[in-house]
């Protein structure tokens, strides 16, 4: 009768620690509408504060530039030919180092603002207001054509972000119609990496580099991101930065109420566990850094997980199987619960481990747990054993023997060191 007792005892035991990590993991599920609302608070504007996509618009438009120079003449004129002047003085090795660098930067230009900005448009104008190049057929031409508070209207609700760069005669740039950031971080932004500080010293040092003038450079980003590039990878970034902060507090909880759990329950009513004796085994340094991991994906490694579910997009993609939205969020949500639930448990092991340890006394546990204890004591052992050789005749030959060894095998290692 006492055996069924105490069995039934330890299964409600289990029992409890289950549902307690499933009601952690299950909240913290519950939490992500909170998180997706207070997100906004912990974000910023990727136009502002990263100074990359300043330094792309830059790169963008000297490569514009040398494009609509070629469509003009109808035929390619290197990039160096069309904007630099040479500086007095200067070696000709320099020059043509100079030239080659600059034509090398402008075509990584022109392959960035192709590849690596997909989801920007943009149209360059001339002076007289005609179009000289676009990529897609926007309105964007409107925000100097047809500049009203009707037109910025339609284009605010396309845009996260539009645009105009307006070079004047002597090749001054006026940022104009600017939505979606301020208007001074972002001229200052650009100015940060206008002309010597875009291209690299072997051009600067020999080159001065001709100003833009009477063009106009208009540029948006949509708020629909139809490619995957460096912009849809900037606001991916912050979005992580915004969540992973706006998570936070709820991660605490939820660790809090799985350690309170593992503190309250008495060591002695589930040391006889079979997972928590396998666990037991293991040395101290693999348990270690299994907790260290939980921390990582805890605290650094959810954010995507957070943001997809809380934004009703697939975790895992399945291109042969058609899966509804209905059941593509129910999946999100299993696989979510499963997570946390695997992290919160072992949140509650490494407690449990801890309580092991002060029970069995931690001098006596790192002695039969720790790898590096054990490391080191045979180390030891075998400095002892060379200490204990005494240098008698019958043991000179084997020690010199030895030592020619060690000599022959450190040069054929410094050897091989020198070399390569």
């Amino acid at each position: 009768m006492l055996d069924i007792k105490l069995k039934s005892n330890k299964f409600n035991i289990k029992l409890v620690i289950i549902i307690t990590i499933l009601i952690a993991s299950i909240g913290m599920v519950l939490s992500y509408p909170r998180i997706k609302s207070d997100s906004k608070k912990f974000g910023y504007n990727i136009y502002e504060e990263n100074t990359d996509f300043s330094n792309d618009i830059m790169e963008s438009t000297y490569s514009l530039y040398c494009k609509v120079y070629d469509e003009k003449e109808e035929k390619y004129v290197k990039p160096a030919d069309i904007m630099l002047e040479e500086k007095t003085n200067i070696d000709p090795y320099y020059k043509t180092t100079g030239k080659d660098v600059f034509n090398r930067d402008i075509e990584r230009f022109n392959e960035n603002l192709v590849s690596g900005l997909k989801n920007i448009q943009y149209c360059v104008l001339d002076k007289d207001n005609n179009v000289l190049k676009q990529n897609v057929n926007s309105n964007l031409d409107l925000l100097v054509l047809k500049n009203n508070e009707d037109t910025a209207k339609k284009l605010q609700e396309k845009y996260d972000l539009y645009t105009v760069l307006n070079f004047d005669d002597k090749g001054n740039m006026k940022v104009e119609n600017l939505y979606g950031a301020d208007r001074q971080t972002f001229q200052s932004n650009l100015n940060k990496n206008i002309r010597d500080d875009l291209f690299s010293y072997e051009t600067t040092n020999a080159f001065e580099i001709k100003p833009i003038k009477n063009m106009k450079f208009i540029y948006g980003v949509p708020k629909n991101l139809k490619y995957s590039d460096s912009i849809s990878d900037y606001k991916l970034s912050e979005q992580s930065r915004s969540y992973s902060n706006a998570s936070l507090l709820f991660k605490n909880i939820g660790i809090i109420f799985v350690v309170i759990m593992a503190l309250i329950i008495p060591y002695k009513e589930i040391k006889d566990w079979a997972i928590l004796k396998k666990v037991l085994k293991l040395p101290i340094e693999i348990i270690i850094v299994i907790s260290y991991l939980a921390y990582i994906y805890l605290y650094y490694g959810s954010d995507q997980i957070i943001l997809k579910t809380a934004n009703n997009s697939p975790i895992i993609r399945v291109a042969q199987l058609q899966l509804t939205n209905d059941i593509s969020n129910i999946l999100n949500y299993f696989i979510n619960i499963f997570y946390w639930f695997v992290l919160f448990s072992i949140v509650f092991i490494s407690i449990i481990v801890i309580k092991h340890i002060i029970d069995y006394n931690i001098v006596n546990y790192l002695k039969e747990k720790s790898l590096i204890y054990k490391i080191l004591k045979k180390i030891k052992y075998k400095l002892d054993w060379i200490k204990e050789i005494k240098l008698g005749e019958q043991n000179k030959k084997k020690i010199v023997t030895i030592l020619i060894l060690n000599l022959v095998v450190v040069c054929i290692m410094c050897s091989t060191w020198v070399v390569g």
